[in-house]
């Protein structure tokens, strides 16, 4: 008799954990870590596909808010909400960043044309002074 209630307990015991450990599978905890390490590595190395795998973030991270507030959790809505809130300005940061740094080197790129085509027409006028 003790077996087999030690034994369903561990069983109700085992069902719960796995519950608990497939519920998180869906918090907005784990989305929001894994959306800040995503930014981070945006930020690193800003690409199209992590820009995409972001923005997935963020509708996944989105739909447990509102799953949340639906459900009455309106305060943990709310938190989460601040912390998306933080990701998003972290992610605009880092779109602007890059966008600075694609400037940068439209700049540059520009500014080496111009000089090439400054050279290339010094070089035009002295061979053509050379031939008067």
């Amino acid at each position: 008799m003790i077996y087999r209630f030690t034994h369903r307990a561990c069983g109700m015991a085992a069902l719960l954990c796995l519950a608990a450990a497939l519920s998180s599978c869906d918090s907005p905890r784990k989305t929001a870590e894994s959306l800040g390490a995503t930014i981070a590595e945006y930020s690193a190395h800003p690409r199209p596909e992590t820009a995409a795998k972001v923005e997935k973030e963020f509708t996944l991270l989105d739909a447990q808010i509102e799953k949340l507030r639906s459900g009455g959790g309106a305060v943990e809505a709310d938190i989460w909400q601040q912390e998306r809130d933080a990701l998003e300005l972290r992610y605009k940061a880092a779109q602007m960043a890059g966008n600075i740094q694609n400037v940068k080197q439209a700049v540059q790129e520009l500014g080496n044309a111009f000089r090439k085509a400054g050279q290339e027409l010094g070089d035009a006028l002295k061979d053509n002074s050379g031939n008067d």
